[in-house]
């Protein structure tokens, strides 16, 4: 290890000094820096004489810029520090979409193989146009040494994988049964099979507050869950994928009282629930062996012998939902969980098929359990400018023929410019009651709102941009966003 020291002080040395006459920089062409990437990882192989094993990031720099100098397969200086950058990427970061993943208007990276990468920024996705990975075996090779950190498989056996990373991001991979289609330059549509990798990055918690500001939805809107989070109601948070169900539940959380005990319950650590009384629980994978595998239902069992108050699934899917059902009805209510859906009628079409694929299922006990375990739909969605909103707040009423009867507490609308506001058509008597029982507060803003709504017999208008408003005279301040509202059809994958 001397030998090394001696190395690194040197280079130390000498990186100052190249700094200070380095004054422009020599884009190097993505045949180019592949090119020189594999031959720096051959000067690499060949040092059989260092122990770079407990190096940190500056340390393997310094060390590999030495390398390169004392090589003179790499041309310049400038060429140097790039080519090494981008092997340091590899090894402690995101790779060729680490430039991406640093962007703090970035969202969302996509990998379609070795040569394609994809970022979404203020709600469109770009293709890069920077050199990617080398080839298939180095982006399979890079996302192995990612997955390691999390304890996931990813191999010829294990497909398909999901992690949560060290920084908070989500990654989703598929291999062997994937690629992507594109047309060639003589007009042949072709398929290029290669792993697709998808990463979301770590979601940031957003306050009651900030979400109002951001109108995601009217303050009265937030005072509304509030109260229904205290009185215990259960909630599920739908909307397709990237509406912010997660981010909503994240915040509602904070609502919760504080001597309530808390179970979430996920596939990977990813809610940051703002509560200092919760215990967690993830799946996790079967080994080589195909043993040691916990699931969510596994969870669930545990959870019910915990003396929790409330459990909080990440997500419904499969016939989890029907277990999920069950266990709010077992002394758990005002508990949680998301469900891809287009709107609140759909969320509860959903949640019937996800829970009637559980074998021990049948309809009527379906339909009595979602009456009698859950109490409202948070439908959230996005505009084509990947602006979030609450689309509608619906109360369950009960049981009509063979449905689910809803009732809308609270339902956006548009104005001509594309600003968006809503409408509150009052309180329920069965919230008024279980407040009351629970010896809640109702907040001022819904009681005054509510008077409004069954004296008029009009719902009561609220939000930043809601018109003229005959019983508050307010008033449009300003411009808004405008988009119009992207419904996708979900797939249940």
């Amino acid at each position: 290890m001397s030998k090394l020291w001696d190395i690194l002080s040197a280079a130390e040395e000498e990186e100052k000094e190249t700094a200070k006459v380095l004054s422009q920089t020599i884009q190097t062409t993505s045949e180019e820096l592949i090119q020189y990437q594999e031959e720096m990882l051959e000067l690499l192989r060949r040092d059989l004489n260092t122990d770079t094993s407990q190096l940190n990031r500056d340390g393997m720099r310094l060390y590999l810029m030495e390398l390169g100098r004392n090589s003179d397969r790499i041309p310049d200086e400038t060429t140097l520090k790039e080519v090494v950058d981008s092997i340091l990427d590899d090894m402690y970061g995101y790779g060729p979409a680490q430039e991406y993943m640093e962007d703090p208007d970035v969202t969302d990276v996509r990998i379609m193989g070795p040569h394609v990468i994809e970022y979404k920024k203020n709600g469109k996705y770009y293709r890069a146009d920077k050199a990617g990975f080398r080839d298939e075996d180095h982006l399979f090779n890079w996302l192995t040494n990612k997955l390691s950190l999390t304890g996931r498989r990813f191999d010829r056996s294990e497909i398909t994988v999901n992690a949560l990373l060290p920084d908070g991001s989500r990654l989703h991979a598929v291999t062997d049964i994937s690629g992507y289609s594109y047309w060639s330059e003589d007009g042949f549509h072709k398929i290029e099979p290669s792993t697709i990798v998808t990463i979301r990055k770590f979601v940031k918690f957003f306050t009651p507050e900030e979400l109002v500001k951001r109108n995601f939805m009217a303050s009265i809107m937030m005072d509304y869950l509030a109260l229904t989070t205290k009185i215990r109601w259960t909630t599920l948070f739908a909307g397709g994928m990237g509406t912010g169900k997660t981010t909503t539940m994240n915040t509602i959380f904070s609502f919760i009282q504080d001597n309530h005990k808390n179970g979430v319950l996920e596939e990977a650590p990813e809610l940051q629930p703002k509560h200092n009384n919760v215990i967690r629980l993830w799946e996790r994978q079967k080994n080589v062996q195909g043993k040691g595998e916990y699931t969510i239902r596994q969870m669930l069992k545990e959870a019910l012998r915990m003396d929790l108050n409330r459990i909080f699934i990440a997500e419904l899917r499969d016939q989890i939902a029907y277990y999920f059902l069950q266990a709010i009805i077992n002394g758990h209510p005002g508990s949680m969980s998301t469900i891809h859906a287009n709107s609140a009628r759909a969320t509860i079409l959903r949640l019937i098929a996800l829970a009637m694929s559980a074998p021990e299922a049948n309809r009527f006990d379906v339909l009595g359990m979602i009456q009698e375990g859950v109490q409202q739909i948070v439908q959230l969605e996005k505009t084509d400018e990947d602006e979030k909103l609450t689309a509608e707040i619906c109360e369950i009423e009960g049981i009509s023929g063979d449905g689910i009867n809803l009732r809308d507490v609270f339902t956006v609308e548009f104005n001509e410019d594309g600003t968006w506001y809503w409408k509150f058509h009052g309180l329920s008597d069965k919230l008024l009651k279980q407040a009351r029982r629970q010896r809640m507060e109702v907040p001022q803003s819904l009681l005054e709102a509510d008077k409004y709504v069954k004296e008029s017999g009009s719902p009561f208008l609220c939000g930043e941009y809601a018109p003229r408003h005959p019983s508050t005279n307010q008033e449009v301040k300003k411009q808004g966003p405008k988009g119009k509202i992207n419904k996708e059809v979900m797939l249940d994958v």
